[in-house]
């Protein structure tokens, strides 16, 4: 029977404990640990528990640059063995970076690859970087901090201090995290009515609703793949790079690869 999230939420402590006692002290106090296992945003059936760094500003979206324990019953993990329901990893979306991109990216590829990962699995593709394992999801709480514990602490103890010079270079120089200025003369970001106008922000409670209006299928007519199975991205259907707004009339559902192959087109009756 699958693990329920008061399950999964009271085994934090020892895990957080544990990675405390196996992680040198400066490391473990630049790290900040989610409150609770959440809903994977494109699998929904898989929850995860989120670290990152406390130095992490706009620049660098915690969302898109972490450490992830992912409880995954139906093994939807490309690669698990058959028993294993459980992985974690070093998620590195570096699309997400907002400023000085390329140069960030190559650096943090060349770096990564020449580190002693042994162990993990590296993968190093065009739009994000992940090392990780998986595992056998241990039912009792102390058992699994142990099972996780050691070797993410090995994990973080060697890719950390890569990321570290990367974090702080963005941390030292804040601005826009990839949204839009506010015009000038603009009523400013904190006024909702116009909020929508300038920032690729998608409140998380509305993805239930785009969700359920779709009827959990992908929008392209072509595909209207099961969004239960296949996992599902938030879509501007006029992309934000081309002047599309955050709001739900532009907002939809696709499943990854429709929207991977969307990528920032217009929709066919849209002016060009």
């Amino acid at each position: 029977m699958p693990l329920s999230k008061d399950q999964l939420h009271s085994a934090i402590p020892a895990i957080v404990a544990h990675l405390q006692s196996a992680l040198p002290s400066p490391l473990f106090d630049r790290l900040k640990f989610g409150r609770a296992f959440i809903t994977h945003g494109t699998r929904g059936t898989q929850q995860l528990l989120e670290i990152w760094d406390l130095n992490q500003n706009a620049l660098l979206p915690k969302a898109h640059f972490k450490y992830c324990i992912v409880y995954d019953p139906l093994r939807l993990n490309p690669g698990a063995g058959p028993s294993d329901d459980g992985y974690y990893h070093a998620w590195l979306n570096t699309t997400r970076i907002y400023r000085d991109r390329r140069p960030l990216t190559e650096a943090l590829r060349s770096d990564i690859r020449r580190l002693p990962l042994t162990g993990f699995e590296l993968d190093i593709q065009d739009r994000a970087i992940s090392a990780g394992t998986t595992f056998i999801w241990p039912r009792a709480p102390l058992a699994l901090a142990a099972t996780i514990g050691t070797r993410l602490a090995a994990l973080i103890s060697t890719l950390h201090p890569v990321l570290i010079p990367v974090i702080d270079q963005l941390a030292a120089a804040p601005g826009p995290d990839g949204d839009r200025a506010a015009p000038a003369g603009s009523p400013g970001v904190l006024n909702r009515e116009r909020l929508r106008d300038y920032t690729r922000s998608i409140p998380p409670s509305w993805r239930a609703s785009i969700l359920a209006r779709q009827h959990h299928r992908c929008a392209d007519p072509a595909c209207a793949a099961d969004l239960h199975t296949a996992g599902h991205h938030i879509d501007h259907i006029i992309p934000f790079s081309r002047g599309g707004t955050s709001d739900l009339p532009n907002l939809q559902a696709l499943c990854p690869a429709c929207n991977l192959r969307k990528s920032n087109r217009l929709p066919p009756a849209a002016p060009s």
